[in-house]
């Protein structure tokens, strides 16, 4: 049976697990003084919610929505806008939350609907795809991870080789692609009833979101390797994609507020960045209102990243924007994929691979209106305008898909700072003056470090990927940043 990545320094026992999803949270095991089986719904619904949950956590807030000039933390979050990386703590934290919430329990129940009496084909490819899902975030955070070894910390392998991010895509779109045939064929029986939080147990869905990830992956790929990106997008556009907003993966069943509510009043506080806030107004866009609060004054103000200590403390941070109602709402969704993304992915495709404009164009009004859809809003005017068409170069039309691309992934800026990184749009101009320069001479940081606890429990083999990839520092670019 294959190895699927276990983090040595996050190998733990099954602890208990705190998310509901109807009452299957309660049946981890069968006998509570001698546990022989264990329930697998319960560890895909934990997963499951937990990968959403992670749209809004400190690798979006404090470290992707800076770094992706979207937003601006008060307190000492607002330390990495200064491209510091004195984050340890952080850094071994992030990856511990995928482990321990997300990988954790796939691994396990991976194993079990693998084979004997839990084996479960359908079960088995949805877990498969919400694995792939983590597995891709933790790989564009830090590149190199423990991939395929690991999985069995408790079985004695505590010391996992690291695996190069080439390696790992490879992977990963082939086990989307595995599981999406039989996820399209599959019986919502024998699936997740009243155990999934994505998508209520709807398996066209779960099809779509997967082959619209495995799109994601692949344009991600076309800077390190065209021909091997091209032969998966090429597979892509034979399967569904998500393409209305009713199949967007989203989620809304919080425990108490959603969190970005919390983030936005409490601590650290956040206030919308002049980058994005400029975007929005210099356009005209009818998402503004929905995206961004007014100030104190009843108009729009944001915060520039990267200003010095001195022009902070007279920015007047408190009474500029915050984010927008329909963001932080205690009712809003929260955002996992989109059709408004994947529109404009496929955009890009059209114009890039395909070379066909005029699709391209169809595409991207389609992605537009996704999107304002999706916040509420009317974009007629928007539409028929001067930024509601592609026009121009080639490359300035990529810029205007990739820069709406930023814009559509809001909020959820883990995304919006790795689609920057691949994309190049919009663009984040090196620092200069007196602005802070941080460790990275004022260029936008490209990944995390490897803690010290990693390098201190499993020090060969992370030095054997630090020897692999470069520098163990932010702004060393990972295997497919844009160069």
């Amino acid at each position: 049976m294959k190895k699927y990545f276990y983090h040595i320094a996050f190998v733990l026992a099954l602890g208990t697990l705190t998310v509901a999803c109807d009452d299957h949270l309660d049946k981890l095991n069968t006998n509570p003084n001698g546990p022989e089986t264990i329930d697998d719904a319960p560890l895909f619904t934990k997963a499951a919610h937990s990968l959403l949950e992670y749209t809004a956590n400190t690798s979006s807030f404090k470290f992707g929505g800076q770094y992706s000039h979207s937003i601006m933390c008060g307190g000492t979050a607002r330390t990495a806008d200064g491209y510091t990386d004195g984050f340890d703590g952080d850094y071994n934290g992030m990856a511990s939350n995928l482990m321990d919430n997300v990988i954790r329990q796939t691994t396990d129940a991976l194993a079990i609907t693998a084979e004997g009496d839990g084996k479960n084909e359908l079960r088995h490819a949805l877990i498969s795809v919400v694995e792939v899902m983590a597995f891709a975030k933790l790989t564009d955070m830090y590149g190199d991870i423990p991939y395929f070894e690991g999985g069995h910390g408790k079985e004695g392998n505590v010391t996992p080789k690291y695996d190069s991010q080439a390696d790992i895509y490879d992977d990963m779109v082939a086990r989307l692609a595995s599981s999406i045939d039989i996820i399209q064929g599959g019986n919502p029986a024998n699936a997740y009833p009243n155990s999934d939080p994505f998508f209520e147990n709807d398996m066209d869905k779960w099809a779509r979101l997967a082959n619209s990830f495995r799109l994601r992956l692949a344009l991600r790929m076309r800077n390190a390797d065209p021909a091997k990106a091209q032969a998966v997008i090429a597979a892509c556009l034979t399967k569904p994609f998500i393409e209305t907003i009713d199949q967007n993966a989203t989620f809304d069943r919080f425990e108490t507020v959603n969190p970005w509510f919390d983030l936005t009043y409490r601590w650290p506080e956040l206030k919308v960045s002049t980058k994005f806030l400029d975007q929005l107004q210099n356009t005209a866009d009818p998402r503004l209102p929905a995206l961004v609060a007014p100030d104190t004054n009843g108009g729009y103000r944001g915060i520039t990243n990267g200003i010095s200590d001195t022009d902070f403390a007279e920015s007047d941070f408190g009474s500029a924007s915050n984010l927008g109602d329909k963001v932080i709402e205690s009712g809003s969704k929260l955002y996992f994929m989109t059709a408004a993304e994947v529109w404009f992915l496929r955009a890009e495709v059209a114009l890039l691979v395909n070379e066909d404009a005029a699709m391209a164009n169809t595409y991207f009004q389609n992605g537009l209106q996704a999107s304002f859809d999706q916040w509420d809003v009317d974009g007629s005017a928007f539409l028929a305008g001067p930024h509601g068409s592609l026009a121009g170069s080639p490359e300035a039309m990529t810029e205007q898909i990739d820069t709406q691309i930023w814009v559509a992934l809001a909020p959820d800026y883990l995304e919006s700072w790795f689609s920057i990184r691949r994309t190049g749009y919009p663009v984040i101009e090196q620092r200069t003056g007196d602005m802070q320069l941080g460790v990275t001479n004022g260029v936008l940081p490209s990944r995390f470090l490897y803690s010290t606890l990693e390098l201190s429990t499993n020090k060969t083999n992370v030095e054997a990927a630090i020897a692999n990839q470069g520098a163990n520092k932010i702004d060393t670019q990972l295997w497919w940043d844009k160069q």
